[in-house]
């Protein structure tokens, strides 16, 4: 873990390399490493094992080496070749407190942790662990490892004393693609959505769901004065010192901290018919727009928030966050009079078709925000806070979700011109292509981009670049049937 070895992880007894998740071969190996350290009087014991991919993200970006902007650029790296869940864990962890002290310089999914083939072991002298990593005890360890054909990670650059893996290889990456790295982490890590069990186990859960409340339970911050909203460095600071921002640019971001999984776990009771496909391909939107709490008033559309990042929308134009405030006043008059209207906030929407996208303007104290110089105004950090606040709330959130359910039904309900008349329903066909669609056939050739550009923060997956089948731009009729032939439809 570092030259200076950290105790965070409790150890288990002496004695046992069984019980830490580690490949049975490298157990083995590591069990004659500690025999043998036994044997000369060095006490060394196992810290950690098999490592989360999720850990693993949060050990990265919490070294000061690793940097905001180096981390933009690694979910950038991961995004593009084929790891946008990998992606998403450095993006969770990007702004969290940095320390000196060394952690790891592998990315999650590269590291040996995650597979089982590494493990940290520390010395102990009279029970106290020796955290001075340069002590000879660590270069007798890692001398030994390396005899028994390990690697030890005291001879890595930046000296990881008690660090011993099974390959020689200083990552996974160097070994397997970024997008097999993705897939064999999200399979073994992520969060499961549907188990098999017995049928009696799956009576007694259905009983206690019928107990379990179906109303969520909302904990939403204390209202703010522009007198309560301060900044400090980089952060910008609410009621009590609360953290909501971080600067950047014309304004601020927060990411946002409640994922779509997380929503539906913890408010069940809120859409019980979605399917689970339509979850995923919220999912997929949301990685890379944002979480619920998310809130971005950096850019050029002034003011955007939420897991589909709804704007305020740029200059004059009409954007979808009148839309969101809309649906929100629709579904709970109270919840929206107590977090906008009380602050003199309504909206005026354009006219639109049925089952087409609600587009509008804000109207703040009787006054349209129909043009860039009136919108400035909402990029103030109390307006920050206040949709930051409101997006803790039950009910805002369920307007954010059905608001993106509505969304996925208007974008798979659009015509293409060019396929005939198809809606993109008839034509994509799986649920990781739903997020993106053609924005260019002007040169007969396709270019694939996210739905909305709209992004939380710097380090949200930027939108994707133009396609190339064998080094060449795809035609628009062979990206058609790429996308034709892609995979199951979402549901």
């Amino acid at each position: 873990m570092a030259d200076t070895p950290t105790s965070a992880h409790t150890p288990m007894p002496a004695g046992s390399a069984a019980g830490f998740g580690l490949d049975s071969g490298f157990a083995v190996k590591l069990q004659q490493l500690l025999d043998i350290c036994r044997q000369a009087k060095l006490d060394f014991r196992i810290s950690q094992g098999l490592r989360t991919p999720q850990v693993q993200a949060q050990y990265f970006c919490r070294w000061e080496k690793h940097p905001a902007d180096l981390i933009d650029r690694k979910i950038a790296m991961l995004a593009d070749n084929g790891a946008p869940w990998l992606a998403s864990l450095l993006n969770e962890y990007r702004d969290v407190p940095r320390q000196k002290a060394f952690l790891t310089g592998q990315l999650p999914g590269s590291g040996w942790h995650q597979w089982g083939l590494a493990a940290d072991c520390y010395c102990y002298r009279n029970d106290k662990m020796i955290e001075n990593g340069s002590d000879p005890v660590y270069a007798r360890y890692a001398k030994e490892a390396v005899k028994l054909g390990l690697t030890a990670g005291y001879y890595f650059k930046d000296r990881d004393a008690g660090h011993v893996q099974n390959p020689a290889e200083p990552g996974a990456d160097s070994v397997y693609t970024w997008s097999y790295i993705d897939r064999v982490m999200q399979e073994r890590f992520a969060e499961k959505t549907v188990v098999a069990l017995p049928a009696s186990a799956k009576k007694a859960l259905a009983a206690a769901s019928k107990m379990r409340p179906t109303t969520a339970v909302s904990n939403v911050p204390p209202e703010a004065k522009e007198s309560d909203i301060t900044v400090s460095g980089s952060s910008v600071l609410g009621p009590g010192g609360l953290v909501f921002g971080k600067l950047h640019k014309l304004g601020l971001y927060n990411g946002g901290a409640t994922s779509i999984d997380q929503f539906f776990s913890y408010d069940p009771g809120a859409f019980p018919g979605v399917s689970p496909s339509l979850q995923r391909v919220i999912r997929s939107v949301s990685i890379n727009e944002g979480k619920i709490e998310a809130i971005n008033t950096w850019d050029n559309a002034i003011l955007s928030c939420g897991i589909f990042q709804w704007t305020l929308a740029a200059g004059g134009e009409a954007g979808e966050l009148a839309g969101l405030l809309e649906l929100l006043q629709q579904r709970s008059p109270t919840a929206f009079q107590s977090y906008f209207g009380s602050l003199g906030l309504t909206v005026a929407m354009n006219a639109s078709p049925a089952g087409a996208l609600r587009r509008g303007y804000l109207v703040l104290n009787g006054k349209k925000l129909d043009n860039a110089v009136a919108k400035t105004q909402m990029r103030e950090h109390i307006w920050a806070y206040r949709f930051w606040r409101a997006a803790h709330d039950t009910e805002v959130r369920r307007a954010q979700v059905a608001l993106a359910m509505s969304r996925v039904g208007a974008f798979f309900g659009g015509a293409i011109a060019a396929a005939g008349g198809k809606t993109f329903a008839d034509c994509i066909t799986s649920e990781m292509a739903s997020p993106w669609y053609w924005t260019s056939m002007s040169t007969g050739r396709a270019m694939c981009r996210q739905h909305s550009i709209a992004r939380s923060s710097p380090s949200s997956p930027k939108p994707a670049r133009r396609i190339r089948l064998n080094g060449r731009r795809p035609t628009s009729a062979t990206f058609f049937h790429v996308i034709w032939r892609s995979g199951p439809k979402p549901t």
